[in-house]
């Protein structure tokens, strides 16, 4: 992907606030990407490159979590595993995040396996795609395997990326050309494609592809050991020309000490998704620059809406929000870099509106702590005192430390929390099958169009097993916010929208997000995309 002067400006800017906001520097060196080369004199265990010595053309990133696929359609939603997707795969256009000082700075549409989109109606897009592509098997890539890929995306879990799309309109213009058709207008419509991760027709095999993905991506697979590592060299055929970094080795590490531990020894060069609460000492660290992502995100607690679980009571519901400390969440879960919820949606992006804080009253209520006889009564009201309910997550530490906190809030109005950790691979499974449990917490961002996808999708793509009446109304509505073409009505409709959303609580938002990524200083070209990407491909070492 080439980066545009704006970018290399921005980052440039992003680096002298890093310079000055990072203690232990003493200056000297630049850096292409987000963050400040460190020429302290202390010990450090960065590769030495101001003396001569070879440059370094590999790197070790640690991630956490283990989908057991490298399938991006399977292991989507598993935390850690967007880097290792993004080597492997492309898609159509990502959007790209920038931020100094907790503010965003730049937001853009950067094509990868697409050159140009043209909008030819509110309904219709006309895709214009890179010629001279090649899948890592050497097969070319052509618009059939679009077209393949939306169908095979269609058919799966991740539905919602493509599920307003018109197949029977949809067509082939050309081996480079695709016209892509909607049912109808949706506002998010486009920014959906980009989470579409492209796939070679001839040669898909769902189940090959869990150990050996093949893509149009930058780096072809050579080893993964389930929970241990993934690695992966440089392709000398990648379209976008052979990488400085020749082999990246994916690092395994759930656990935040270690995971710390190995940054500070060197055996790792990059924290891909960095334990909050260490955040200050290793910005410490001699040899260490940090992004700071601010992005459309928040963690959100899922309540079970089917209709034997007792989650369905809006009581029992409210019971969970007003007895849970968000302060606490922030403080413990976030290191103190979340921002407290105003809404059900986040509240930090260009589109949201100050409004939206309006249509909620219950966090204004938690922003000074929780109501414990307020959800004592609810939780009453709702039969569950003296009851246990299953907490699941995957053992991100952001998720298991919010569930501890929530395990303790419930505990003092006298309702029990089970918390259920399983490993990153079968968590998806586990959440899927509604008898297992009855809240589990989750991240939801959409880091192209922001607000209004994210609140619609809290529904669309239910996981939470609602249903009936209510929630097929629920839904329209969901449907009518993006489906209206003029801005002003649409966000009217989306005032309304969240009033009502807000009111039955299918979901708990306990935070607003910010992303801290600590990497080796020496490392240049680092910048984070859309969903936690890194594009290793644009990176190098300082020579």
């Amino acid at each position: 992907m080439k980066k545009t002067t704006m970018r290399k400006i921005l980052s440039l800017v992003l680096a002298l606030v890093l310079v000055a906001a990072l203690a232990a520097c003493s200056g000297g060196g630049s850096s292409s990407g987000g963050g400040t080369p460190n020429t302290s004199t202390g010990e450090s265990n960065a590769p030495d490159t101001s003396s001569g010595g070879a440059v370094r053309d590999d790197v070790v990133i640690q991630v956490y979590g283990d989908a057991g696929t490298l399938d991006p359609i399977r292991c989507h939603q598993i935390l850690g595993m967007h880097a290792v997707r993004a080597s492997f795969y492309e898609s159509l256009w990502c959007a790209g995040y920038w931020t100094e000082n907790g503010e965003q700075i730049e937001r853009v549409r950067d094509y990868q396996l697409a050159e140009s989109m043209e909008e030819l109606s509110e309904t219709e897009i006309l895709v214009h795609l890179r010629q001279g592509v090649t899948f890592s098997n050497g097969n070319p890539f052509t618009a059939d395997d679009v077209l393949f890929t939306m169908k095979l995306y269609y058919d799966s879990t991740q539905k919602q990326y493509v599920e307003n799309v018109d197949f029977d309109k949809t067509e082939i213009i050309d081996d480079y050309t695709i016209k892509i058709v909607f049912n109808s207008y949706n506002y998010e419509q486009i920014g959906r494609l980009n989470s579409m991760y492209i796939f070679d027709e001839e040669s898909y095999d769902e189940t090959s592809i869990v150990t050996n993905p093949v893509g149009t991506g930058a780096y072809v697979m050579d080893e993964y050991v389930s929970g241990s590592h993934i690695t992966a060299h440089a392709r000398e055929d990648y379209w976008g020309g052979e990488p400085t970094i020749k082999k990246i080795t994916f690092k395994i590490i759930n656990e935040e000490s270690q995971a710390t531990n190995a940054y500070e020894t060197g055996e790792v060069d990059v924290l891909s998704l960095n334990p909050t609460a260490d955040i200050d000492h290793l910005a410490s660290l001699p040899h260490t620059a940090q992004i700071r992502v601010v992005e459309p995100t928040c963690t959100m607690i899922r309540f079970n809406m089917s209709e034997n679980s007792v989650m369905s009571n809006k009581d029992a519901r409210y019971a969970v929000m007003y007895a849970t400390d968000l302060n606490a969440i922030n403080a413990i879960a976030f290191g103190g870099l979340g921002t407290l919820p105003q809404c059900i949606i986040p509240m930090k992006v260009e589109d949201s509106d100050p409004a939206f804080a309006d249509t909620t009253q219950i966090y204004k209520d938690l922003a000074d702590g929780p109501d414990y006889e307020l959800a004592q009564q609810y939780a009453e009201k709702a039969g569950i005192v003296g009851e246990t309910l299953r907490l699941i997550n995957d053992g991100t530490p952001k998720f298991a430390s919010a569930c501890e906190i929530i395990q303790t809030c419930l505990g003092k109005i006298g309702v029990n929390v089970e918390i259920i950790t399983y490993d990153a691979g079968s968590f998806k499974e586990k959440y899927a099958d509604l008898t297992t449990w009855d809240m589990f917490p989750s991240e939801h961002s959409n880091p192209t169009n922001a607000s209004y996808p994210l609140a619609t999708r809290i529904l669309t793509a239910n996981k939470v097993g609602w249903s009936g009446p209510v929630y097929d109304e629920v839904v329209g509505h969901a449907w009518d916010v993006v489906g209206e073409f003029d801005a002003e009505k649409r966000h009217e409709l989306m005032l309304d929208y969240l009033v009502e959303l807000q009111d039955y609580s299918p979901a708990f938002n306990i935070g607003d997000d910010q992303k801290v990524y600590t990497y080796n200083s020496n490392l240049q070209g680092v910048e984070i995309y859309c969903m936690h990407d890194f594009l290793v491909k644009d990176w190098s070492w300082a020579s």
